[in-house]
């Protein structure tokens, strides 16, 4: 058992989930402008880290390799 109860913690403002979504609200909408300019510059590559470790690292290795 732990010496601690609930009334022992209390959750800042700016780790609410309402405060975060805000937060990366705004971080979205400010940085997709800035984003998109050096997309157009062909400077931003967009890589999906969703997939498999073995196929980003291939995508890595692949823009990496193009920058040479």
């Amino acid at each position: 058992a732990s010496d601690y109860d609930q009334n022992d913690f209390y959750q800042r403002e700016d780790d609410k989930p309402e405060t975060v979504k805000r937060r990366l609200d705004v971080n979205i909408a400010q940085g997709e402008p800035i984003l998109n300019h050096y997309r157009q510059a062909g400077i931003v590559h967009d890589i999906d880290g969703n997939k498999d470790i073995s196929e980003v690292f291939v995508v890595i290795d692949e823009v990496i390799k193009g920058l040479k």
